[in-house]
C-alpha cells in the first residue's frame, strides 16, 4: 500500500459494463463483447482469466454496453493487461461524433494517437521489468481532460483532449504467438464531485474504488486513490465521526456473504487507522446482501451492489 501514497485516481459512481471474464467458456469469443476487426478469445494467463487478442492486424472489440449508453462528460475506464515479451502495447480507441478515432497506447512509453497534439508520459520503472506481468490501468475523463494511470502512476495527462467520445473499444496489434491480454474491464460514469461537500451535504458517500481480492478481505491497492481522498477528508474535519459500511453481492451462501462483509468493512476500518485516523473516530459494520441498489441478474448490477458506503455518525 505504501507504494500507493501518492495514487488519486477515483472511479466513477456508476458501473454500466463490467467483466472479469470469469465463468466464461475457454478458447470462445465472450457473449458481453461485440468483434470489430481481427480475432478474440477467453484464456488463462497465468491462472487468470483474460481477454486474448490473436490478430495480426489490429483487433478491436467492443464492450456491449446496455441501457442507452452514452457517454457523459465525466467517465472511468480500468482493466488489468499483460503484455509478453515481443508484443505489442494494447490500445483504447474512442470513435469522435465526426467519424474520426483517436487511441492511447498503454505500455512502458504511453501515448496518443491523432490526438490534435501528440502526447507521451514514461513509466517511471525499468522498462525491462514492465513485460511478462499484470498491470492495473485507469483513465479518467473529466470535460475534456484525460489522465491515464498505470499501476500506483500517474502517466500522462491531457489537459484538453480536443473531442467528445462517443464509444469505447479495446485492441492493439497481436498475433497467436504473442496475444494481448486483458481482463477485469470496468466502466463507470460519474466521477469529478467534491467528496467533502458530498459527505457533509448527505451525510453519507458511495463507492465502488475500494476493492478486494477474491472472497477476502484483502484490499487491492489501487483502492487507494479513494482512501487517500477520504482520509484526507476525515484529517480536514477532526470534529466528525465515520462509520464503514460493506455491502456485497447476493451470489453464493447469505451468511458467508454477511461475514465477509463484516470483515471488508473492519478492514478498511483498520487501514484508515493504518493512515493516521484514530480509531475512535471510526465503527464498521457489514450488511452482506442487504439493501441493493442495482439489479442482481447483470454482471454490472452485481458490481454496483458491491460498494463501501461511508457515514457521518452523529
Amino acid at each position: 500500500m505504501n507504494a500507493y501514497v501518492n495514487y488519486d485516481f477515483i472511479p466513477g459512481e456508476k458501473i454500466i459494463f463490467e467483466d472479469d471474464f470469469r465463468n466464461k467458456k475457454e478458447s470462445e469469443f465472450p457473449a458481453e463483447w461485440s468483434l470489430k476487426s481481427g480475432k478474440g478469445v477467453v484464456q488463462l494467463i497465468d491462472n487468470v482469466p483474460a481477454f486474448l487478442l490473436t490478430d495480426g492486424h489490429y483487433a478491436k472489440v467492443i464492450p456491449s454496453i446496455k441501457n442507452d449508453f452514452v457517454l457523459t462528460d465525466s467517465f472511468t475506464i480500468e482493466f488489468d493487461f499483460d503484455i509478453r515479451d515481443g508484443a505489442y502495447t494494447p490500445a483504447v480507441f474512442f470513435p469522435n461524433k465526426d467519424g474520426s478515432e483517436r487511441l492511447i497506447l498503454w505500455g512502458p512509453d504511453i501515448q496518443t494517437g491523432y490526438f490534435t497534439n501528440q502526447l507521451s508520459g514514461k513509466y517511471p520503472e525499468a522498462a525491462d521489468k514492465f513485460y511478462n506481468k499484470w498491470h492495473h490501468a485507469a483513465l479518467a475523463y473529466l470535460n475534456g481532460q484525460i489522465k491515464c494511470y498505470i499501476d500506483q502512476y500517474l502517466v500522462l495527462t491531457i489537459p484538453k483532449c480536443g473531442f467528445q467520445p462517443t464509444k469505447i473499444l479495446f485492441g492493439g496489434l497481436a498475433s497467436p504467438e504473442i496475444p494481448l491480454a486483458f481482463t477485469n474491464v470496468k466502466i463507470a460514469t460519474g466521477g469529478g464531485n467534491n467528496m467533502a461537500d458530498k459527505i457533509l451535504a448527505d451525510g453519507k458517500w458511495m463507492t465502488h474504488g475500494i476493492t478486494f481480492d477474491d472472497n477476502t478481505s484483502n484490499i487491492k491497492p489501487e483502492s487507494m486513490g479513494v482512501m487517500n481522498a477520504i482520509v484526507k477528508v476525515m484529517k480536514e474535519n477532526p470534529q466528525l465521526n465515520f462509520q464503514v459500511c460493506c455491502y456485497t453481492e447476493s451470489e453464493g451462501d447469505e451468511s458467508a456473504n454477511m461475514k465477509l462483509s463484516d470483515q471488508r468493512a473492519r478492514a478498511v476500518k483498520m487501514q484508515f487507522v493504518a493512515m493516521g485516523i484514530d480509531a475512535s473516530r471510526l465503527l464498521a459494520k457489514g450488511y452482506g446482501a442487504k439493501y441493493p441498489i442495482d439489479s442482481s441478474s447483470t454482471s454490472e448490477g452485481r458490481a454496483n451492489n458491491n460498494r463501501i458506503e461511508l457515514k457521518l455518525v452523529k
